[in-house]
């Protein structure tokens, strides 16, 4: 059975959303998720690579059409990027479960712009040098701009990726920013990958 859900005009987190409360019905087997937004768009994939689900991707001007099947696939198709939806990622220690580090801005600190950049990417750096690493960071207003154009920044969060650390950067501020195309490290997140993140643990640093 195939339904079809037209999602166009709804900003983040609500085309996830909506597309989960879909995923309920199990006499669905096939789901055409119509959006015009990048971000909606690679939440989509994330979803459906989440689950294990075929997904395809078709897009003409404005209009992204995102077809999730519900059928095992090995990997999803991610910018060029394979991403294994099949395998969880053996962190060993490096990862304390439950640990989040939610950035604000792309300075640390208040005061001189320039000296909180410096202290930003010391930061950063320190956080790559000291284990357990975070299980998560959520970026969020100009602190996107610590994984879209700063490349020091971008270099020390790719490590911690490529630890099982998961990085989410705002959609919605990414957009805001006129980033969404020059995302390096992690993935786009919404609203709800905040409140989750938030709510999920008692062990969590804001900045």
């Amino acid at each position: 059975m195939k339904t079809t859900l037209d999602l166009k005009g709804m900003a983040c987190p609500k085309p996830v959303l909506e597309t989960q409360k879909a995923f309920k019905n199990p006499e669905i087997t096939e789901f055409e998720v119509i959006v015009d937004n990048t971000s909606a768009r690679e939440n989509l994939k994330r979803l459906a690579a989440s689950k294990g689900y075929r997904c395809d991707v078709s897009e003409e001007g404005s209009i992204i059409t995102v077809t999730i099947r519900r059928e095992a696939a090995l990997a999803v198709e991610t910018d060029g990027q394979e991403y294994v939806a099949a395998c969880d990622i053996d962190a060993g220690d490096s990862i304390t479960s439950g640990r989040v580090l939610v950035i604000k801005n792309e300075f640390l600190g208040d005061g001189n712009d320039e000296l909180g950049k410096v202290l930003m990417k010391g930061f950063l750096y320190t956080v790559t040098e000291t284990k357990p690493y975070p299980e998560k960071v959520v970026l969020l207003n100009s602190a996107i701009k610590l994984s879209t154009i700063n490349e020091e920044t971008v270099m020390h969060l790719k490590k911690l990726e490529e630890a099982g650390t998961k990085i989410y950067s705002c959609g919605t501020c990414l957009n805001y920013y006129d980033l969404a195309d020059q995302l390096k490290v992690g993935v786009t997140g919404n609203m709800y990958d905040v409140v989750d993140s938030l709510m999920s643990t008692s062990d969590r640093i804001i900045l």
